[in-house]
């Protein structure tokens, strides 16, 4: 789990919302001017990506991603690991 209180906290509440499909936490969480990827290339903006994921929708696949990257979790670099 996250080492910053405030960040396990989030991932907390998010885990919650996404289990409840809670489409008001996600909404509020998503920054205005997001960058997504579709099928076609780049996608941008909060608008876009709540009508391509179909935020409101319980049956989006959105819930499901979300969990799972959830569950999967991350790690945490002070410094970006060196790449080949």
């Amino acid at each position: 789990m996250a080492k910053t209180p405030s960040l396990q906290l989030f991932v907390k509440q998010l885990l919650a919302a996404v289990k409840t499909k809670n489409a008001d936490f996600i909404a509020d969480a998503i920054h205005p001017e997001i960058k997504f990827s579709e099928a076609d290339g780049y996608n941008y903006g909060k608008t876009a990506f709540m009508q391509t994921w179909r935020i409101g929708n319980p049956d989006s696949p959105l819930w499901l991603y979300l969990e799972k990257a959830l569950k999967i979790g991350g790690t945490h670099y002070r410094n970006p690991p060196p790449t080949s």
